[in-house]
């Protein structure tokens, strides 16, 4: 299993990470990213049944979602890719369960492109996703 999205979930959100899997021109899966919504607190308490449920998620999700933040930003200036994959894999999973599927998706393919391509070449990429991620991250702390 490469990859998972949770339900409910739109036919852009399956074709976008059908795209990053499926044999194809590398340059089309990479830039095939879907724009979902971010989540509101009634889709989550909708997703999940539950507003506790909620709540004790994201305080659990969102404190380990901003460890596994700064520990991507101290492998990223030490330019260290294999810890940086690790980071962006445990992220990945963090945003899976937040609903935060366009950053799930570009994680997803931040770790390929710095496994295939190291470090420097990523540079901006993994700049503009952590600043991304901040966003989110805030936004989510305010639900």
């Amino acid at each position: 299993m490469d990859a998972w999205l949770l339900k409910p979930l739109t036919l852009d959100q399956l074709q976008g990470v059908l795209a990053l899997w499926l044999p194809g021109p590398a340059s089309a899966a990479s830039n095939t990213l879907v724009s979902a919504p971010w989540p509101t607190r009634a889709s989550l308490v909708e997703t999940f049944g539950d507003a506790h449920v909620v709540d004790q998620m994201l305080t659990s999700l969102l404190c380990e979602a901003r460890e596994d933040s700064a520990a991507l930003e101290r492998a990223r200036l030490a330019l260290d890719g294999p810890l940086t994959a690790e980071r962006l894999h445990r992220l990945v999973g963090s945003l899976a369960f937040l609903g935060g599927a366009e950053l799930e998706l570009r994680g997803m393919s931040l770790i390929e492109r710095v496994r295939a391509q190291g470090m420097l070449l990523n540079k901006s990429h993994l700049e503009a996703f952590q600043a991304d991620l901040r966003a989110y991250l805030k936004y989510l702390g305010a639900l």
